[in-house]
């Protein structure tokens, strides 16, 4: 194995409130990324309105500076237990994790959850300790309850023998010491320079590119982001996609990205150990290959209705590539979930029913604010029994009630692992069954017709080891 002595990968993890954000732009000022002259936004990690309004960061996102010749890339993961999913996916893309604490409130709860991970996946930590100035600050206590922690969590003899720093992120300083004054954060960066290792990798071996987040460009299309693992990647690849079922598929590069500062910027090829984002993967959310071919199908089901309503050509865009991106948040369900051939429980289907937010969140980060809305809300029901919000009626947006017939229409003329398809006939009457309670009678309407009429192809997907015998789950539609 080598290493790439030219990189360091490093996630934050702290509580909510505990001031990662704020030192993740010190660190960035620090570095040289802004001018002194620029305008920038405070919180400039807080790329979302919500995250900005509660102080808290969601979706976990990338940063790069570059320290004597070292690239460095931050990765800046949720501080709420609700989005612990995506602390896991983004632990796998470090060597390290720089664990900040508050020098009042000590480790809290989601400290301890994000910290468990973090040691159970062998991440070596730098511990800060943070608002060091604060009235009520008790650093030697705190550092105490943060070996306490350790301990509890069962960390390893090297794990224990950790770096501490004591830092001010509103001013910028770090000091590895409480008696010495901190004036800037070069202690911070030359601590993760000996401490977090460089990315190992096989030279001999071929492209491995672990993906753990998607994004949206407007150009480009879809981007996976990730760690290329072992081998390295150009523009103008062809690389095969495997994904969880086993199945391959091949794609093309289209576009390739690296990191520096806040932005993405577009680089010739990148090789082990970067986390780059790839665009030219179409369905890399795929668990299986109904659900590859899934999404597609629901967003030609969804173009077709929403001409049928006259929606503007604009709108027409964003509501397909809502569709495409309908079930995006289920790369936060587990795979034995999602593949589960009997009867979900009702604590399995509220895992299912986060993927509406949490694919609204999603898009929301990629700035892409309709889309957001409609992926969260096209599991709301006219009758207002849906989720996650139960709205009912037009409070629901058209776009979004849309996708929840073009959705349920695919599902039930579809194989499926756990069902047979009905033809198109018998899916028809089931959604008019429903009309007025789950659906929109008007979108049913169009959708009908456009059927009966022959202007729409049903694109039932057909498979043959379902219909030889594997248990069907019979459910309601949504």
């Amino acid at each position: 194995m080598r290493q790439r002595e030219t990189i360091r990968n490093i996630a934050i993890i702290a509580h909510v409130d505990h001031g990662k954000t704020t030192l993740v732009d010190a660190m960035l000022w620090q570095s040289g990324l802004f001018r002194e002259n620029q305008a920038v936004a405070e919180r400039v990690m807080d790329s979302m309105d919500l995250e900005r309004e509660k102080g808290i960061t969601i979706m976990a996102k990338n940063t790069a500076i570059n320290y004597k010749d070292v690239h460095i890339n931050i990765v800046d993961t949720p501080g709420h237990a609700d989005f612990g999913s995506e602390v896991e996916r983004t632990l796998t893309l470090v060597d390290g994790v720089l664990l900040l604490v508050d020098a009042a409130e000590g480790p809290l709860p989601q400290t301890r959850f994000v910290l468990k991970k973090a040691l159970e996946a062998g991440l070596p930590p730098i511990v800060v300790i943070n608002k060091i100035d604060r009235a009520d600050a008790r650093p030697a206590e705190v550092l105490d309850e943060v070996y306490d922690l350790f301990i509890d969590l069962e960390a390893t003899e090297d794990q224990l023998d950790f770096p501490v720093l004591y830092t001010n992120a509103r001013t910028g300083t770090a000091t590895p010491e409480l008696k010495v004054e901190g004036h800037t954060l070069e202690p911070l960066f030359e601590t993760i320079l000996t401490t977090v290792p460089p990315p190992r990798f096989d030279p001999d071996a071929g492209l491995q590119f672990r993906v753990t987040m998607l994004d949206w460009d407007d150009y480009v299309g879809r981007l996976v982001i990730g760690r290329i693992v072992n081998g390295r990647v150009r523009q103008a690849d062809r690389i095969s996609v495997v994904h969880r079922d086993g199945a391959v598929e091949q794609a093309k590069v289209t576009v390739l990205y690296g990191y520096e500062g806040l932005k993405r910027v577009e680089i010739p090829e990148a090789q082990a150990g970067e986390i780059v984002a790839i665009a030219g993967i179409e369905m890399i959310d795929a668990r299986h290959l109904h659900m590859r071919d899934h999404s597609q199908t629901v967003a030609k089901y969804a173009m077709a209705i929403g001409r049928a309503f006259g929606v503007s050509p604009e709108r027409l865009l964003k509501l397909r590539r809502a569709a495409l991106l309908h079930d995006v948040g289920k790369v936060g369900v587990p795979s034995d979930i999602l593949n589960k051939p009997g009867a979900l429980d009702e604590a399995e289907f509220e895992i299912v029913r986060r993927h509406s937010p949490l694919g609204g969140l999603m898009l929301a980060h990629a700035g892409l604010r309709d889309e957001s809305r409609w992926v969260r809300w096209h599991h709301e029901r006219v009758d207002g029994s849906g989720y996650p919000d139960r709205l009912a009626g037009d409070d629901i947006p058209l776009e979004a009630r849309i996708i929840f017939v073009a959705d349920a229409f695919e599902a039930m003329t579809s194989d499926r692992p756990y069902s047979i398809g009905m033809d198109s006939q018998s899916a028809l009457a089931e959604l008019v069954r429903n009309a007025g309670t789950q659906f929109d009678s008007d979108v049913v309407a169009k959708l009908a017709a456009l059927v009966r009429s022959n202007e729409l192809e049903v694109l039932a997907l057909r498979d043959e080891e379902v219909r030889a015998g594997i248990p069907r789950r019979v459910a309601a539609a949504g």
